[in-house]
């Protein structure tokens, strides 16, 4: 995967502005403030909108003889926030599911804890679904499931796609090799009679989901494709951030109230302030293979090249590739090494000199690298493999690790700093 998330957000910044002005209807608030009730009010403790196994048993039968608690806040002027926590009184797992309705927008999102509070490893958890409720419809009632084909790096990447999910139906979607857009895009848009809603799965890493539907209704299912863990002594771990948006009238209504409230209130910012659109992104990729190939000279003249023929470039996107290993090997195959390829040949001035040549031209930097990836023979499974979840073999940065988070992020400030990267 090649095509970050960011571009879709991109082109939602691009569109015209008229598209985000959507007025949010009592109905939608209705509809969101029911379900917030239904599946995060204090007698929802039975009933959770989570689910994992544990020991053998499914979370549904064992929570209802967990100590329950349940409390509110106001978080600021848009979001008011409830927790839910079940604690097993015997084994001190304590599972939180921390949910957020907005006040001025139809969503509710929520993000699953599991801690382990005792002294000892904790018993098994497998199949930890962040999402796994059912939606009551009626038999008769038509749902169209409206998603995108995600990135393969081809002429259909992040193609429109449709599905009829009539009463014995299922689809799953999950992406390939851990490369969280590869193939599948963890967006949905459930059109229902004239209303709906948008479903969003936090997409870090290799999560999953999966509809169905049958007489009950529509059976929503996602999370991390494969959990089967125990936790250590105060360790805990957390679901992917589910967000659910709901809207009255036609499905494209449901798509630009979902990017108002995205551009309003996730858009990433550039250094504190909203990026303006038009926002266009460009790199020489496909030319040097990946940047394995690339040096100083030729991303300074495809700058020149993209500004000379009146392609207004906002960012020089410098792709993998650019570090030690990386020209002989391939680009994967020296993740881990995070240090910029200075032989005479390749950047000898570091990626600065691309950076300040970029910025002489009102010309921004992005650099990719992927910090959770260490393939063998690089310098962290050399220098550290105890940080590698596979050890010197390579594999990931285990970011629980305090000393590895630490080295990644002082590492990642030391290069931007270092290499101008805005």
């Amino acid at each position: 995967m090649k095509v970050s998330p960011m571009v879709a957000l991109l082109f939602a910044a691009a569109m015209p502005a008229w598209l985000y002005a959507i007025e949010v209807k009592k109905e939608d608030m209705a509809d969101a403030q029911q379900f917030m009730a239904a599946r995060f009010g204090a007698h929802t403790m039975a009933e959770p909108v989570f689910s994992f196994v544990y020991d053998g048993k499914v979370s549904k039968d064992l929570l209802k003889s967990w100590t329950f608690t349940s409390s509110q806040v106001s978080l600021d002027e848009y979001r008011q926030q409830t927790v839910l926590t079940y604690t097993d009184p015997a084994a001190k797992l304590e599972v939180k599911c921390v949910a957020v309705q907005w006040l001025h927008f139809p969503v509710v999102e929520w993000t699953v804890y599991l801690t382990n509070n005792s002294d000892a490893d904790s018993l098994l958890i497998e199949n930890l679904r962040a999402i796994d409720t059912i939606i009551n419809q009626a038999e008769n009632e038509p749902i169209i499931l409206h998603y995108s084909h995600g990135d393969d790096q081809s002429i259909n990447n992040y193609a429109s796609r449709q599905s009829d999910m009539a009463v014995g139906s299922e689809i799953q979607f999950a992406p390939s090799g851990g490369r969280p857009t590869s193939g599948a895009w963890p967006y949905y848009n459930f059109e229902i009679a004239g209303k709906g809603f948008l479903l969003a799965v936090g997409w870090p890493g290799q999560w999953s989901s999966k509809f169905n539907r049958d007489n009950a209704g529509l059976n929503l299912n996602a999370g991390q494709e494969k959990t089967h863990f125990v936790l250590l002594p105060g360790e805990e771990v957390r679901t992917p951030l589910i967000a659910m948006l709901f809207y009255n009238g036609d499905w494209i209504r449901g798509q630009n109230l979902w990017r108002q409230w995205m551009i309003k209130h996730n858009f990433p910012k550039d250094h504190g302030k909203q990026l303006q659109p038009p926002v266009l992104a460009a790199c020489s990729s496909h030319q040097f293979n990946e940047m394995t190939q690339a040096n100083e000279q030729n991303q300074k003249d495809f700058i020149d090249g993209y500004l000379k023929r009146g392609l207004k470039i906002d960012y020089w996107w410098m792709d993998a590739g650019w570090y030690v290993g990386a020209a002989e090997k391939w680009w994967f195959l020296s993740a881990g090494t995070w240090e910029v390829d200075r032989r005479p040949h390749r950047f000898p001035n570091g990626l600065r000199a691309v950076s300040d040549y970029a910025h002489s031209q009102n010309v921004k930097i992005i650099v990719w690298f992927e910090p959770e990836r260490a393939a063998a023979e690089t310098w962290l499974t050399e220098n550290h493999p105890e940080w590698i979840l596979g050890g010197k073999r390579g594999g990931l940065l285990n970011l629980g690790n305090p000393l590895a988070w630490d080295w990644l992020v002082n590492h990642i400030d030391k290069l931007i700093k270092e290499e101008g990267i805005d």
